[in-house]
């Protein structure tokens, strides 16, 4: 089993097309959806209470364990970000830890004999 450590989000992000505000983000999430193409994927992250289920829904459909996302009181960490007329360039407008600013993951006996462990950025 692969497992996955870092942020779990929820973005709001711009480009001169549409607009898109409080959507599935972060780079355990894109991590893990991708790993679980090649392997039973768990991650370890925090979210708020105004994660959405239909997100821990999402992943379950595509084969990720979220069983090891802790709901804390508090929102979820946010990003905003906007990219410019090309698509190259992108400005980063807001970013809030919030639940993850005192995050201190760990790993239990249960993920001593995983073979794959990723650590994603936690900020």
């Amino acid at each position: 089993m692969a497992v996955v450590i870092g942020v779990m989000a929820l973005d709001s992000i711009k480009t001169p097309f549409d607009e898109r505000k409080q959507i599935l983000g972060g780079g355990a999430t894109y991590t893990g959806l991708s790993a679980a193409l090649f392997s039973p994927t768990k991650i370890i992250s925090r979210v708020g209470t105004n994660f959405p289920k239909a997100f821990f829904e999402t992943l379950a459909l595509k084969n990720v364990d979220s069983t090891c996302v802790e709901v804390a009181d508090g929102k979820t960490f946010e990003y905003e970000c906007e990219y410019d007329e090309f698509l190259y360039e992108r400005k980063s407008l807001r970013t809030d830890l919030n639940v993850l600013t005192d995050f201190e993951p760990r790993l239990t006996e249960r993920h001593a004999g995983e073979k794959m462990i990723f650590l994603s950025p936690l900020d």
